[in-house]
């Protein structure tokens, strides 16, 4: 008897770590991707892309800043303090989320982050941050 109880409590421990694994929410997976971009983990933050993003970001035209850099600017060089997550929306397998990124220099960056859900993880299809760090490299200010 003891062994079953045991094992009852084995499984849904795993249960509970795996589904805790499982893509988490949206807020998770918008903390994560800015935490590895911030360490400038930039392989790490590319897998919290949605695979269109991703195929978006190579066909991209030449000129267009790397994703690299986008993350630079959208970090500014590494330097977010805090996240706060201002509010946002799930649709099913889309979500919306608007925060604030707060950098050490005292200065703040609104975004709003598209997600989509793909193989049961949140994945980010669209920063506004990322897009602007893209229509500055292509049309600076004169």
């Amino acid at each position: 008897m003891k062994k079953g109880v045991a094992l009852i409590a084995v499984l849904v421990l795993l249960s509970l770590l795996v589904s805790g694994c499982g893509g988490g929410s949206p807020s998770d997976a918008v903390k994560a991707f800015y935490k590895a971009g911030n360490e400038g983990n930039y392989a790490k933050a590319k897998s919290y892309l949605s695979i269109h993003t991703q195929m978006a970001m190579e066909m991209w035209p030449l000129g267009m800043p790397s994703f690299e850099e986008q993350m630079d600017a959208a970090t500014k060089e590494g330097t977010i303090a805090r996240i706060d997550i201002k509010g946002g929306e799930e649709y099913g397998y889309m979500a919306i989320l608007y925060l604030t990124l707060h950098y050490r220099d005292g200065s703040q960056e609104k975004d709003t982050v598209q997600l989509k859900k793909e193989d049961g993880k949140w994945k980010i299809y669209m920063s506004s941050l990322l897009m602007i760090a893209s229509y500055k490299e292509l049309w600076p200010k004169s």
